[in-house]
């Protein structure tokens, strides 16, 4: 099974195929509406799929699922830059999120 994961600015769409690519089913949309900037399939099982969304007013957020997007669970802690002090430290920026 081959997957394209596709996120626009009206919401995210999965498509599946065959592993020739010759026929392709779509799943969606996903948070129809919602802003998708990022939509990923995690390399390391190949069965979790990472969404950041931003939702108009309420600000960007990661939602994960890991049944191909039956089910989807948004992180407790959305990501957060760290505060840098005046002398400019504490720059780097953190890519993790929690669940």
């Amino acid at each position: 099974m081959q997957y394209l994961l596709v996120g626009t600015r009206k919401g995210a769409w999965i498509y599946k195929s065959d592993d020739a690519r010759r026929s392709w089913q779509v799943d969606g949309p996903h948070f129809l509406g919602g802003i998708i900037n990022h939509f990923i399939l995690d390399p390391r099982d190949q069965k979790t799929m990472v969404m950041a969304n931003k939702a108009g007013h309420l600000g960007p957020t990661i939602f994960v699922s890991t049944d191909f997007g039956k089910h989807w669970q948004e992180a407790t802690r959305p990501p957060a830059f760290p505060k840098s002090n005046e002398a400019g430290e504490g720059r780097a920026v953190s890519h993790t999120f929690w669940l």
